[in-house]
């Protein structure tokens, strides 16, 4: 049987993957993952992340609503628009500014590149907060009848090295014990000899 496993990565608000259109602000907080925050205060205002993986969620904070009201925001991946409307933690009433709040969590989504656009598109005196994001890469090894190879996906953090020509790929290689890679491209599940394969799950 195969197997497969979920790596989860978390970019603060300030990582450089994340695209922020002109307008935003950032403001400091104790309570914020590395202390800062980003912030939306105009419709239209946006921010995007590309990203290689199955799921992506957004994390913010939320400010006193009873005053305020709640801040909303559209959420698309790969132009496909997702609601968030019922979004249990934005369903809650906050008093204080409250941070570690789920603003958008997406479905699974098949495994590959995908981008998250989110825009602000409410009228309310509330501010939009983005903490930070994740995303959850998968790796995954399935078997074939043969025992001499395995189907794959690459870990991420070498998905491109599709060769050995290129020596930082070379040295990843290296690393994994993997001395003589096939010279052919590979492929997103690709064919392996397992003594070859650097990512086979033992079974």
């Amino acid at each position: 049987m195969g197997g497969s496993s979920t790596n989860t990565v978390t970019l603060d608000d300030r990582d450089p993957r994340i695209v922020y259109s002109a307008g935003w602000g950032l403001n400091a907080s104790s309570t914020a993952l590395d202390g800062t925050l980003h912030k939306a205060q105009a419709q239209g205002l946006s921010a995007s992340l590309t990203f290689e993986g199955i799921s992506v969620t957004v994390v913010g904070c939320v400010g006193e609503t009873a005053l305020y009201g709640t801040a909303t925001a559209t959420y698309a991946v790969d132009g496909a628009g997702y609601d968030a409307t019922n979004n249990n933690d934005l369903a809650s009433s906050f008093s204080v500014l409250s941070c570690n709040v789920t603003l958008f969590a997406s479905p699974t989504l098949p495994f590959g590149q995908h981008t998250l656009e989110v825009t602000m598109d409410s009228a309310a005196l509330n501010t939009l907060w983005i903490d930070y994001f994740q995303y959850d890469s998968a790796n995954v090894s399935v078997p074939i009848q043969s025992s001499q190879y395995v189907v794959s996906a690459y870990l991420l953090d070498i998905v491109s090295c599709r060769n050995f020509t290129n020596e930082v790929c070379a040295a990843q290689w290296l690393r994994l014990g993997v001395h003589h890679p096939p010279r052919r491209p590979l492929l997103m599940g690709a064919l392996l000899p397992v003594h070859q394969h650097p990512f086979l799950l033992r079974l």
